[in-house]
């Protein structure tokens, strides 16, 4: 009788370990800063400049997620290229 083997499909490519934690990291921060306890702090008639304190704190915090997405995708990139 002969002898049936059965291959093993592949292992699906494994991601390099440490990509995920500052998007999920960055995530969690934008969360917490735009939750209505957080956002009712600046909710007060004071102003900075003349501009609500509540509209200062959302641009402040919609400026800061870019920025540290786009850093976050530069340093994710210049790890690929150096894992090749």
């Amino acid at each position: 009788m002969a002898e049936t083997r059965t291959e093993r499909p592949a292992p699906p490519p494994r991601r390099p370990q440490g990509i995920a934690e500052p998007w999920i990291g960055l995530f969690l921060f934008g969360f917490v800063c735009f939750m209505p306890p957080i956002l009712g702090i600046f909710s007060k008639p004071a102003t900075l400049f003349g501009f609500p304190l509540l509209y200062i704190w959302l641009f402040a915090v919609w400026g800061a997620l870019i920025l540290l997405a786009a850093r976050t995708a530069e340093r994710g990139q210049r790890r690929a290229r150096r894992e090749k």
